[in-house]
């Protein structure tokens, strides 16, 4: 045998070259006799790992428990280390089992929204690896290696996956931990410690630079959306808005006060909500809205179906969020941008606008970031208020509305010269509010006529 690492750790070399690797412990048995154990780990290439998991038992308070948790009860009991009646390691469940578990437990308190969603997807990944496997058995060997499994691993989509994902899997593992913890399942953190944080076991990610779009780019989207009702809707809210593609998708009639110019978003993100400002051209927009639902091609009248949602199915259900992240790379395809142009982009993009009209708490109100630091890397900010940043928007970006979403075609309308749009959201008894069509050669434009009080 080799020279032993750490006075226990033995290393040996098979025939065939093969690495074998040994443990040389002293326990004490049921009793009180001090017993001297030789464990066969097998074959083990990969060294730094095997001194790792070494290591993690020297320092374990349990030493029994852990042996046990990495499969040698029944050397365990042969030795009279312990005893055949011990049920440490039945009594604690598998992940597998354990997982609906958490999820009936954690939905409410640590899980809202949109993570009760991602971390369902969580699950299936980490049942994937370590299902089998009871929690008090899941050591830093075992994160260790799942880690390196699922960096090989391809997901759905065809590629690996990124390191950013695999650390949200490792954090969830552990708030899984932390809430069998407080349950009273197991007595202790079984991969995380003083001496071994949670963050050792992220991969490196590089942080990747948001999407800059130049004034001709977006004018070029903007064309893009000509004669595609669908398309320049949509396209103008996230980009005069801010807003995630989440809320957009879930923003309903019922939250837009067109009287005072404001729109209230809802986030499955952060399941929390906030009011923002917004300007005359989704103003004018969304009355337009209430009355007409834009399809592929042309504007359709809304059945009562549609009523709730601003952006729906043909059926008035709420539209998936992957399909909006679809249209929006197609807008930039078609406008021949070379670039990977998102829903988060558009954000951005809003952001880099708005920085000169408001302040950083501001923006961050705006934006709906909880900490102020995530605002930050959207750019500097200057003193103004968010009313005037509104309201200067669309101007700023160049971006009106006849050219947008209001160009059709002569079918695409009832051909009567003036059409009540409806009573805006907000305070209907005070305002009324009216459009008149102008018909121009082979295209029409519906002009709001403007806000006027009822008698």
């Amino acid at each position: 045998m080799a020279k032993s690492i750490n006075g226990s750790l033995v290393w040996d070399t098979a025939k065939n070259g093969d690495r074998l690797a040994y443990w040389r412990i002293r326990l004490t048995s049921i009793d009180g006799k001090k017993i001297r154990l030789l464990i066969s780990r097998g074959v083990k290439p990969n060294r730094s790992l095997e001194e790792r998991e070494f290591k993690e038992y020297q320092r374990s308070e349990h030493k029994a428990q852990y042996l046990i948790d990495l499969g040698y009860k029944d050397l365990l009991i042969e030795k009279r280390i312990i005893s055949p009646e011990s049920t440490d390691i039945s009594d604690c469940p598998t992940l597998e089992d354990f997982s609906p578990v958490y999820l009936k437990w954690a939905t409410g308190r640590t899980l809202t929204g949109d993570g009760i969603r991602r971390a369902n997807f969580t699950l299936k990944t980490l049942n994937k690896h370590l299902g089998k496997l009871p929690l008090t058995a899941i050591t830093p060997i075992a994160v260790d290696k799942f880690v390196d499994a699922h960096k090989v691993e391809l997901s759905q989509y065809g590629r690996p996956y990124s390191p950013k994902t695999i650390n949200n899997d490792v954090t969830q593992l552990s708030g899984i931990m932390e809430a069998a913890l407080k349950m009273g399942i197991i007595e202790r953190h079984p991969f995380k410690s003083d001496s071994r944080k949670l963050t050792s076991y992220f991969l490196k990610t590089q942080k990747k630079k948001p999407t800059v779009l130049l004034p001709e780019e977006i004018e070029a989207m903007v064309k893009a959306c000509e004669g595609k009702p669908y398309r320049g809707a949509a396209f103008m809210f996230f980009i005069l808005t801010g807003g995630r593609l989440q809320e957009i998708t879930k923003l309903k009639f019922a939250d837009c006060d067109l009287v005072n110019g404001r729109i209230t978003l809802e986030a499955d993100k952060t399941d929390d909500f906030r009011t923002i400002e917004i300007g005359p051209e989704l103003v004018e927009l969304l009355t337009f809205m209430r009355s007409y639902w834009p399809d592929r091609f042309r504007w359709r009248p809304r059945k009562t179906k549609q009523m709730e949602y601003v952006f729906c199915t043909p059926e008035g259900t709420r539209i998936k969020k992957g399909v909006g992240s679809v249209f929006i790379k197609q807008i930039a395809k078609d406008a021949g941008l070379n670039k990977h142009v998102t829903a988060h982009s558009l954000r951005h993009v809003n952001a880099g606008y708005l920085r000169s009209f408001l302040t950083t708490y501001q923006l961050q109100k705006h934006l709906g970031h909880h900490n102020s630091s995530t605002t930050e890397k959207y750019g500097q900010v200057l003193d103004s208020t968010m009313r005037i940043g509104a309201d200067k928007l669309g101007t700023s970006m160049g971006l009106q509305l006849q050219n947008l979403t209001l160009l059709k075609t002569d079918k695409d309308l009832p051909t009567r010269k003036t059409r009540n749009l409806g009573q805006p959201v907000g305070n209907p008894d005070n305002f009324q509010k009216t459009a008149s069509k102008t018909v121009t050669g082979k295209h029409e434009m519906v002009e709001v006529v403007g806000i006027e009080p009822t008698s």
